[in-house]
Order: C-alpha cells, then sequence, then structure tokens
C-alpha cells in the first residue's frame, strides 16, 4: 500500500521511506488537503488560456475637434448665418466663461454663437458630444451647449466650472432673421454689422468714424461722428462687445431705405458679462449708421431730417 499512495502524489519511490502505516496515512491526508485548499483565479482572468475579454475602459468626456469650415445657411432656429471656422483644441476644458473667452481669443477667434453652434452640430453630429460655453446669454447666465448631443442646452453661471466644459472657438459671424432671402443682401449686411462690431472696440474705434453718417443719433441725442468715436475711445481696454443675432428690415424712406436691426448684443468687461438689445440703423446713398440705441431713438431720425429740410428751405 506504501508505493501506490507515493506514487500518487508524484513522491520518488526509491526515496519513500517504510514507516508505519498510521504515519503514512497522516503525510497522504497532508498532501490531499493542500490540494483541495489551492487557491484558484477568478474567473474572467485575464490570462492566455483565457478568452473574457479585459475591462472596458472609462470614454473621456472630453474631446478635441478638428478645425472645419461651417459653410453659409439656415441654422435649425431659422436664422441665416454666413459662412465661419470652428475648432476645438486642447486644453480648453475646465475654464469659466471668461477664461474660454481668452482661450478663443488668443487663437483670433471667440466662443461660438448659440446659433453658429446650432448650424454647426446639425452639419455634424459629433459637435454634440462636446459640452461647451457659447457667447450668447440669458440675463445673467451664459448658454450651454452640448455634451449629450445636439439638443443639449443648459444655463450656467459665468463662473461656475467642471472638469469636461470645454472652448469651442469660432470665426465670428452674426445671425440674421429676415424675409429678405437674398444671399446679397444676406452677405452684405452681415458684412456691415461685423465692421460695427469689431470698430466699436476701444482699440479699433478711429475706425468707426468712416462708419457714421453725420450727425449720427447715439446715446439719445444727435452728435457729430467724432463725439462718437471718442466716446468709445474712453472704453475700458477689457471692454468689448459681440452682436450675437439680429433681426433686420428694409424700412422705406421716401426714395431711400433704412436698413433697421434690432440686435442681441453680449458686453464682456473684465469679470462682467451682460446681455441686451440695441437698435442700429443704416441709411442713405452710402448705407452709413444714422442710428446706435433704442426703438425710442428713432423719433430723432425724424426730427434730423425736418432739421435738413428746414435748413434747405432756409426757415429759422
Amino acid at each position: 500500500m506504501t508505493l501506490p499512495l507515493a506514487r500518487l502524489h508524484g513522491l520518488p519511490v526509491t526515496v519513500m521511506p517504510r514507516v508505519s502505516g498510521c504515519l503514512f496515512l497522516g503525510l497522504a491526508l497532508v498532501v490531499t488537503a493542500c490540494g483541495l485548499f489551492e487557491k484558484k483565479k477568478p474567473e474572467g482572468d485575464a490570462s492566455p488560456g483565457n478568452s473574457a475579454p479585459p475591462p472596458r475602459a472609462s470614454v473621456s468626456p472630453v474631446f478635441t475637434y478638428p478645425r472645419r469650415s461651417v459653410l453659409e445657411g439656415k441654422a435649425p432656429g431659422g436664422a441665416w448665418v454666413g459662412t465661419f471656422t470652428i475648432e476645438r483644441r486642447k486644453g480648453g476644458e475646465g475654464r469659466d466663461l471668461k477664461s474660454a473667452t481668452k482661450f478663443c481669443h488668443d487663437q483670433g477667434r471667440s466662443l461660438c454663437t448659440e446659433t453658429q453652434w446650432q448650424r454647426a452640430c446639425a452639419s455634424d453630429g459629433k459637435l454634440g458630444r462636446i459640452e461647451t460655453w457659447t457667447v450668447s446669454m440669458e440675463g445673467k447666465q451664459a448658454v450651454v451647449r452640448g455634451g449629450e448631443g445636439c439638443q443639449a442646452r443648459a444655463l450656467s453661471a459665468p463662473g461656475k466650472t467642471t472638469p469636461q466644459r470645454g472652448a469651442v472657438c469660432c470665426e465670428r459671424a452674426v445671425a440674421i432673421s429676415t424675409t429678405d432671402d437674398s444671399k446679397a443682401f444676406l452677405r452684405s449686411h452681415a458684412r456691415r454689422l461685423l465692421d460695427y462690431e469689431r470698430a466699436a472696440r476701444r482699440s479699433a474705434a478711429s475706425r468707426l468714424k468712416s462708419l457714421l453718417d453725420d450727425p449720427v443719433v447715439f446715446g439719445g441725442k444727435q452728435r457729430k461722428p467724432d463725439e462718437v468715436t471718442q466716446s468709445f475711445e474712453k472704453r475700458s481696454p477689457d471692454a468689448w462687445s459681440v452682436l450675437d443675432s439680429c433681426d433686420v428690415r428694409v424700412k422705406p424712406v421716401g426714395s431711400e431705405k433704412q436698413l433697421v436691426s434690432d440686435c442681441q448684443v453680449v458686453h464682456f468687461d473684465g469679470d462682467r458679462f451682460s446681455g441686451q438689445t440695441i437698435r442700429i440703423v443704416h441709411g442713405g446713398p452710402k448705407s452709413k449708421i444714422q442710428l446706435i440705441g433704442k426703438e425710442r431713438d428713432m423719433a430723432l431720425l425724424g426730427n434730423e431730417k425736418k432739421e435738413r429740410v428746414r435748413s434747405f428751405l432756409g426757415g429759422d
């Protein structure tokens, strides 16, 4: 009985001592017990002989987005927007609105307006995977788009940050809503509005004068172009504005016409962000700016024309 047990447990027969049956039986029990309590590998363990797939790695919610051009056309809301480029570079995540704005400015661009983002996402749904600030405001809150698709939309305080929220940057383009769908008109008037936006910054105020009619209604009064230019030159160097979207209509005035634009404007000044509506009126033979202000200021344009007629007729 001694030799079979030795062979059973892999022990060399030549070295097995002759011992009592009781002692040898104890040795056999110990060897058997070691086999019973041997540690088993858990199921799914990644070993060469195991075909179970490895666990899936978590997907980061932060993505880059290669630069591409978005062609002119209407966004889902119906507003027309001109051709622009869009891009999301690495390093724009985890920022508040001020920091995200600077991130895009350092690239020579701006955060996208909500209309630009909608237009871009409608043509490429992958953009909807990226949660991003936009330059658009609702009251004192900023509009955030994306993260869970092209329909995802939220409002956020400008100072709030989240790890996954990035900064998708766009070339500037203003959204226009109007009954005139002529591409020539849409392109030319979008250019006029963006010319004003660029010239309204303190660093470029010297160019504003060439865009203004003489006189021009500004701040509820008729003013000379030099006065208006000086007013913009006194602004804070950190202050600037973005024309988000404009409702545009053509108003006949005798043999001429006025282009009346009611624009949603976002003002930035350091850590302060605010949105408001302003009216910009272009008119005259060269379509210069005749008014920057509110709807109630339109009456001053009428007074200015009366003064011109009175002066022409030689009246007091």
